[in-house]
């Protein structure tokens, strides 16, 4: 699958819940902080409390502390909606964003997604470079996942 090149100038304001992980400590389970993270997210009240109408769900990946290695935060939230007290906001970097588009079960499609990200950056003559600033997914009402890598 080959990515598509977009060019983000006013991205979204995204607000929900978040945890500090490395890549290491997940292993792609409902067990691993990401999959609680989601799992916390999806059974709360926090989405009905706060939904309008419109809000798309996003899983955003930013505060890298050292690359693909280190530690980063992840957060699971909408956007087009108001910050709690105890909600984490994150606003999404203008930029350059290499998109990977999956369509299925949205854990599924996400795994998907993430899979032919590292595959295509991996490469030895990949033609782009990760920038490390905010990666997000953003799941659509047609069971697509498109996940959006930053590049320099």
């Amino acid at each position: 699958m080959q990515p598509t090149l977009v060019s983000l100038s006013a991205p979204p304001t995204v607000v929900g819940r978040s945890v500090r992980t490395t890549h290491h400590q997940n292993d792609l389970s409902d067990f691993s902080p990401i999959g609680q993270l989601w799992s916390r997210y999806l059974t709360s009240d926090f989405p009905s409390q706060i939904a309008r109408g419109g809000e798309r769900i996003y899983g955003v990946y930013h505060e890298f502390e050292s690359g693909q290695e280190g530690a980063y935060t992840v957060l699971a939230g909408m956007d087009n909606v108001s910050a709690c007290d105890h909600e984490a906001t994150v606003c999404l970097e203008p930029g350059r964003y290499l998109v990977f588009a999956q369509r299925g079960p949205k854990n599924e499609a996400s795994i998907a997604a993430w899979r032919a990200a590292w595959e295509y950056f991996s490469q030895p003559d990949c033609p782009h470079r990760r920038r490390f600033a905010t990666d997000f997914e953003q799941y659509l009402p047609d069971d697509t996942v498109e996940l959006h890598i930053s590049i320099e």
